[in-house]
């Protein structure tokens, strides 16, 4: 299982180009399973933030079609777990 985290801010790498990055990589491991989460409390550099829902929503979405992997769980707005 990978787990994968998502920032909006002071780097994003929830952008369209780090994502399509991401998702070569998974294809190339081929999980059984994959953790797509973003922060959820304060963290070490209060610069650091989450991304929206929406968009972990859309990055779980594109890994989905990637992968033989399915979305089973939206735990919260935080966090989508894919078997």
């Amino acid at each position: 299982t990978i787990q994968s985290l998502f920032i909006s801010e002071p780097v994003n790498n929830a952008s369209n180009e780090s994502v399509r990055d991401w998702l070569t990589v998974l294809e190339r491991v081929r999980p059984s399973g994959l953790h797509v989460y973003t922060v959820s409390r304060d963290t070490a550099d209060p610069r650091v933030r989450p991304v929206s829902a929406q968009c972990l929503l859309e990055i779980a979405h594109r890994a989905c079609e990637e992968t033989d992997l399915s979305i089973v769980n939206r735990v919260a707005d935080t966090f989508v777990e894919l078997i």
